[in-house]
């Protein structure tokens, strides 16, 4: 019996018709979906007592401390062993699971993008045409400024951007600027006091300081019922919020990649969910959660996979695939736009794969909330959050946890 660990409904949904199949199919080897979050405070102590799972659900911003810890396996001898093929992956998928010295300890199971999406309708309302592929920061400025409207107190009456959560918003403009928090290309290095990251919070505080983007957990009374009901033209949220959107409204539609005034090559915040491998210390045992893991990532179980659980896929090959392209005809072009331009713009190289991910980016989410709420200037967002990251990454280079 393979023990395989995961909590969302929506995942185990997309799981679920794979696992049937395998166990069908697979006598000698079953699997036990246990409905259980694979966070650090339950994986560890159920390691340490041998009776943790075979294979995890895991996630891009913790595999790698897992990995750290030799809870995870290194799955580059079952694959040059099987010649399983990683060519169809998208590269910045698979750099999530990667290590410095070459392991490769997680495999993509589904991608999660930031992006823009906007009302049509509220659009035409106010004689702004849809954004088109290569439109900059300098149009959304000049369609805000129209959305953008007061009554005669000077009250907002109809607003331009919504943000789902300050996260969101953050992650946004730091992917369309490649400025991050961390840097894996070579190594570690934080990269906060950076051109990229700054111009990204840079474009953010302007957006907020002259009422062109209001952010639901910053600002008193801002949901995103003000995108739903027609009271703004863009909204910012990932692509697992599409669904949610296409319920509650007659139409919306996803923003082109949205570009920097430099007309630089925009990017986009990537981040995703793996399968991984978790060492029992018997080799065949390993062997079989090995088999399930392979299963459960050929091309048809991670198609499969995305369409019922409604997530994004991590190859070109489940874009193409049947079952998808007939979702993709279900539920809208949204899709496509999403998977052919979103997904490939982005980097695996982040903070959502780094050391110590959680605790980064926790404290990243306190100051930047702090910075849009108005309490801390833009400066002292940055210099506070390139100290105390800086600090993290020493700790991390000088093998300090």
């Amino acid at each position: 019996m393979i023990r395989l660990w995961e909590q969302n409904d929506y995942r185990i949904a997309g799981l679920q018709p794979s696992i049937d199949l395998f166990n069908r199919t697979n006598p000698d080897v079953q699997i036990e979906l246990e409905r259980k979050d694979p966070n650090a405070n339950n994986l560890l102590p159920a390691v340490a007592a041998g009776v943790g799972p075979n294979v995890i659900v895991g996630a891009s911003s913790r595999d790698r401390d897992f990995f750290d810890l030799g809870i995870l396996a290194d799955l580059r001898p079952y694959i040059n062993r099987d010649n399983f093929s990683l060519d169809d992956y998208f590269p910045a998928t698979l750099e999530f699971g990667q290590a410095p010295s070459g392991e490769l300890f997680s495999m993509p199971l589904d991608s999660q993008v930031i992006v823009m999406y906007y009302n049509p309708e509220v659009l035409a309302r106010n004689g702004l045409q849809p954004p088109q592929p290569g439109w900059r920061n300098s149009d959304l400025r000049n369609m805000t400024t129209k959305l953008r409207q007061r009554d005669a107190q000077g009250q907002l009456t109809q607003h331009a951007i919504i943000g789902k959560h300050p996260n969101h918003v953050g992650m946004y403009f730091m992917g369309q600027n490649n400025g991050y928090i961390i840097n894996l290309e070579n190594g570690i290095e934080c990269t906060v006091n950076k051109p990229a990251f700054r111009q990204a919070y840079t474009i953010i505080d302007e957006l907020i300081s002259e009422d062109r983007l209001r952010v639901e957990g910053v600002h008193s009374g801002v949901t995103w019922n003000i995108f739903l009901t027609g009271q703004a033209g863009f909204y910012m949220d990932g692509n697992f919020r599409l669904f949610d959107l296409t319920n509650q409204m007659n139409d919306v539609v996803t923003a082109p990649l949205l570009y920097p005034d430099s007309g630089a090559q925009p990017g986009s915040y990537l981040w995703t969910r793996t399968l991984a491998l978790v060492k029992s210390g018997n080799p065949e045992v390993d062997e079989a959660a090995w088999r399930v893991l392979k299963f459960l990532s050929s091309v048809d179980a991670l198609t499969l996979y995305v369409v019922n659980a409604r997530l994004l896929p991590v190859t070109k090959g489940s874009i193409a695939h049947p079952l998808f392209r007939e979702y993709v005809r279900e539920f809208g072009v949204n899709l496509d736009l999403m998977a052919n331009y979103y997904l490939p713009a982005g980097s695996g190289k982040t903070e959502m794969a780094s050391p110590r991910s959680d605790t980064i980016r926790g404290i990243w989410g306190s100051l930047q909330t702090r910075f849009m709420r108005g309490e801390i200037p833009l400066s002292t967002f940055i210099d506070e959050l390139d100290h105390q990251v800086q600090l993290i990454v020493q700790e991390i280079l000088t093998g300090k946890q």
